[in-house]
């Protein structure tokens, strides 16, 4: 049986985060044909990479996990340099417009103005400055790196998840090209204008996108050394007992990172006037991580982390799942939405959420509040359109992202993958718990 090592940032059942998820997405379907390992650090969460796993080698769920210690939490010097570096330039260029301010840049990002200011400044900048804000960015695990070097003829396979963390861009060097995919999970975001994260991209034979506009941006800012392939991830509805959400009003829903990058705060600005001007019994109704605050409202409801029976219960019977994200390379979250017959309002900056909406006919787009306020009307006075648009979303998700579709996909990348050049694994496995 050939051996898959899947490299990436943080690893586990309670991770939060779209990148792991669908690392533990691609583990399971990999391992009824492969056997498979993972290379990843002992943080839990992606804001100060601190060590809260064991380090070394278990077993979970059929799969070989190695773990191994962040060198450093992320401090405030990272955001400094993070400031400086990257955010500078759009905050310079933006504030020219009516409106802008540094809490709400990711409403901005898309005027042409200002993302050229960003990347026109990046261009110029040292090597050594680039890589210093990944590497201090984290999580930097000098252990990983070395396993990677030292083990690199045990795996017939290694698939890189991420573009934009040190486990990749430090890792990839340690194994040979012919041997490597990325997955990148790329979008349209500042770093990705870092010329050291575009040859990154540039540097790999395979490439896995999640959406054919994530594909495309890729193209747009890289040279590729080949188009690479479009899989997707799998999202499947669950038929468990759904428990009681307790919510009695209509409300809409968002699940996912409550922070500025995901255009939370454009959300609560929108939601809030929609309100004022359309008094109802409406709330928004929040889950996940919050990692900025929250406004103090009697409509809009955060629940905190929730499990996948609850969660999918939410979205079966919200109005609406509302995804304000700019920065998105696939959006499993969008997409467990439609399975469950849910619409959706999406960010219309975001390729990938737009294109998702078109191809289902299962929502509407806004990139102003006019556009959000018309969406939230139309859903709320129009039962048919809601019913309409909720089976388009069920059958795009069964359609396009069942498991057997999946995993047939990616199985057929690393099936064709030089076998020349790949060849079966050269050393025996060095631990105990391998076999």
């Amino acid at each position: 049986m050939k051996r898959v090592c899947l490299v990436v940032q943080r690893f586990g059942t309670e991770i939060v985060g779209g990148s792991e998820q669908l690392a533990r997405c691609y583990a399971q379907l990999l391992k009824p044909t492969f056997e498979v390992h993972v290379a990843t650090s002992c943080a839990a969460d992606h804001t100060s990479w601190r060590n809260v796993f064991a380090e070394g080698l278990t077993y979970e769920d059929g799969v070989y996990v190695h773990r191994f210690l962040t060198d450093f939490e992320r401090t405030a010097y990272w955001h400094q340099l993070h400031s400086l570096l990257v955010l500078r330039p759009v905050f310079t260029a933006g504030a020219s417009h009516s409106g802008f301010s540094p809490d709400i840049w990711p409403a901005f990002w898309h005027n042409p103005e200002i993302k050229q200011s960003l990347i026109e400044s990046v261009k110029v900048l040292p090597r050594a400055a680039q890589e210093e804000f990944i590497r201090l960015q984290g999580p930097y695990c000098s252990g990983l790196l070395h396993f990677l070097e030292v083990n690199q003829r045990q795996y017939d396979y290694f698939v890189f998840f991420t573009y934009l963390y040190p486990t990749t861009y430090f890792g990839l060097s340690k194994v040979p090209r012919a041997k490597r995919v990325l997955v990148p999970t790329l979008h349209d975001e500042p770093p990705a204008y870092l010329p050291v994260l575009r040859r990154t991209l540039e540097d790999f034979e395979q490439l896995i996108f999640l959406s054919p506009g994530e594909q495309r941006f890729a193209q747009q800012i890289c040279t590729l050394r080949s188009s690479g392939d479009v899989i997707g991830m799998p999202v499947d509805v669950s038929h468990s007992i759904r428990p009681d959400t307790g919510i009695k009003s209509p409300y809409v829903l968002y699940c996912g990172r409550i922070e500025g990058p995901k255009g939370s705060r454009t959300l609560f600005n929108y939601f809030l006037e929609y309100k004022r001007k359309n008094p109802s019994n409406l709330k928004l109704v929040l889950t996940g991580h919050a990692a900025e605050l929250i406004p103090q409202h009697s409509d809009i409801e955060f629940l905190g982390y929730v499990d996948d029976g609850m969660k999918q219960t939410l979205m079966q019977h919200a109005l609406a799942f509302i995804h304000p994200s700019p920065f998105e390379s696939f959006s499993i979250v969008l997409l467990e939405a439609f399975s469950e017959g849910t619409p959706c309002v999406v960010n219309g900056h975001s390729i990938v959420l737009t294109e998702h909406c078109r191809a289902a006919d299962a929502g509407f787009e806004y990139r102003e509040y006019e556009e959000f306020a018309d969406a939230l009307s139309k859903l709320r006075t129009d039962f048919s359109l809601r019913e309409r648009l909720g089976a388009n979303a069920k059958n795009y998700a069964k359609v396009n992202y069942s498991s057997e579709v999946i995993s047939a996909k990616l199985r057929k990348v690393l099936e064709n993958m030089p076998e020349a050049i790949v060849g079966e694994a050269e050393l025996p496995p060095s631990s105990p718990l391998e076999r």
